[in-house]
């Protein structure tokens, strides 16, 4: 039973890292199709970006594969988001 609850929370935990990575991308297209990025932090995304980077280093260094490889590419729409902000802010 133990085993079977294990299995189902990593289940869950890579479901939600899967989330985290898809929720972040409608905003770097809104700046990339507006051109326009005054009303987003940088200070948030440039957070979320450096915590992302700690998480997925973390999960490199406790060899936690999921947790590694959802962190970095939950990188991508946050950096880029950020990049687009000092473009584009």
């Amino acid at each position: 039973m133990k085993q079977k609850f294990k299995q189902i929370v990593a289940w869950i935990f890579g479901l939600g890292l899967l989330i985290n990575a898809i929720i972040l991308w409608p905003q770097p297209i809104k700046i990339l199709q507006t051109h326009n990025a005054e009303n987003v932090s940088l200070l948030t995304f440039g957070f979320f970006f450096l915590m992302q980077m700690v998480a997925g280093l973390h999960g490199y260094f406790q060899k936690d594969k999921a947790l590694m490889i959802g962190m970095f590419f939950s990188m991508i729409p946050s950096g880029l988001t950020s990049l687009l902000i000092i473009i584009y802010g």
